[in-house]
């Protein structure tokens, strides 16, 4: 994970999927957008890796960005999420990040935006950076032995469950929780 301690290259953020290409195949829209982008990730306050972020064409048209967030120290998946652009708007939700490309239907978007690209870098980046301060935390609880019975990672803030692993949950308060995204 990225400590925010100084800057990185911006090409290394958002990097282009698709094996077949040997260039992104951007349009002038779409290059104002992910250079933007890439600019802000790089500017050393993200809280994740480069390799976290993603970009590729979701449809005609319709460039995606997305990051991954994960448990820096189990590196259990925990949270992908990613916003299309088509040159005039944005639009942002969860992804899948073992299928990236599956991108949840617009009607139910987290958000949307519209205006030039330039102005929808700033609103994307706001997006992604508020995203990545929300507080998950790993719970654990141990046996009388200390090893780890159950583990879950929730969204604190929303007490949603992230995914777990473990036969059963105790009926009893975590022995550990630590916060490993964002902050509470």
């Amino acid at each position: 994970m990225d400590s925010g301690s100084g800057e990185s290259d911006p090409q290394d953020w958002f990097e282009y999927w698709d094996d077949s290409l040997e260039e992104e195949p951007l349009n002038p829209a779409e290059r104002v957008f992910l250079t933007g982008l890439r600019a802000r990730a790089a500017g050393g306050t993200w809280s994740c890796d480069p390799a976290d972020t993603l970009s590729y064409h979701h449809g005609a048209g319709r460039l995606l960005a997305g990051v991954h967030l994960d448990d820096p120290v189990s590196h259990h998946a925990l949270l992908s999420f990613g916003v299309v652009f088509d040159g005039t708007q944005i639009v942002g939700n969860c992804i899948d990040f073992a299928e990236p490309f599956d991108f949840r239907p617009t009607e139910q978007a987290a958000m949307q935006y519209g205006g030039s690209p330039a102005s929808l870098v700033d609103e994307a980046a706001e997006w992604f950076e508020w995203l990545m301060s929300w507080p998950i935390e790993r719970r654990e609880w141990f046996d009388g032995g200390g090893k780890v019975v159950y583990c879950e990672w929730v969204l604190a803030n929303a007490k949603e469950k992230l995914g777990a692993y473990g036969r059963w949950r105790p009926m009893r308060r975590p022995n550990r929780v630590t916060v490993v995204r964002g902050h509470r």
